[in-house]
């Protein structure tokens, strides 16, 4: 049989005993096997909740290191020698070069480069014949037309050539097409275009290109043009 709480204050009661009403009002300790076992321990639960934790191994090694020695862990690389302007600059130039990158890849789809325009601005810088017979060194003479498919075609190719030996050939663009022309498209015989006549620094027609000609075969007789050499095509007879 088990002896209940009240049953032992009544008992000490009895006896006699002073603390009688203080075992009565103070709380028990132990628990009676009938007891609910979530009350029995609710008192060294609430022990526990007041008792302090001790810290962790990690908190004592977070205490220990300076704050300036903390690292970004965003992944992020942090120069403390930019200001915030240049960090702000920096993360809009890299957000806007993707978007430059694809809005002159579409305007260039959209407003592809016009052959015919580029062989007129090539006329159109070109030094006068006279001039360039008079510099001392080779020139290239190509007539044109702006129906010429041939030479919409080699338009770029020729701009390029001519920005590579800049200062070694001359260029000279006619448009053969244009009546005020007539008498250049006489004077060098032409008869078909392209028409690309080779003439040396000596000023004297070294070789002729007449129709579609593949570009390394332009390239390599202005390369023996500007070398003083005899032209791999198209050379002159005598």
């Amino acid at each position: 049989m088990t002896i209940t709480h009240v049953q032992k204050v009544l008992l000490v009661a009895m006896a006699g005993s002073s603390s009688a009403w203080q075992l009565a009002i103070t709380p028990v300790s132990f628990c009676s096997r009938a007891a609910p076992p979530l009350l029995c321990a609710e008192p060294e639960r609430q022990a526990q909740r007041d008792t302090p934790r001790p810290p962790s191994a990690l908190s004592l090694l977070a205490a220990t290191v300076p704050a300036a020695a903390v690292v970004p862990t965003n992944g992020a690389a942090c120069d403390p020698t930019l200001t915030p302007d240049q960090r702000r600059r920096n993360v809009a130039l890299a957000i806007a070069a993707p978007f430059a990158a694809t809005l002159a890849y579409a305007l260039q789809r959209l407003n592809p480069v016009n052959p015919v325009a580029l062989l007129a601005r090539m006329e159109e810088r070109s030094p006068a014949l006279s001039d360039a017979l008079a510099s001392g060194n080779p020139t290239l003479v190509e007539f044109y037309a702006p129906w010429c498919t041939s030479c919409k075609e080699a338009a770029p190719s020729m701009m390029r050539m001519q920005a590579h030996y800049q200062g070694r050939v001359n260029f000279v663009v006619v448009n053969g097409d244009d009546p005020r022309n007539l008498d250049l498209v006489r004077l060098f015989g032409v008869d078909g275009i392209p028409h690309l006549s080779l003439i040396s620094s000596e000023r004297k027609v070294a070789g002729t290109l007449v129709g579609a000609v593949p570009e390394r075969v332009v390239e390599s007789s202005l390369e023996a043009l500007a070398a003083g050499k005899p032209l791999p095509y198209g050379a002159s007879e005598g």
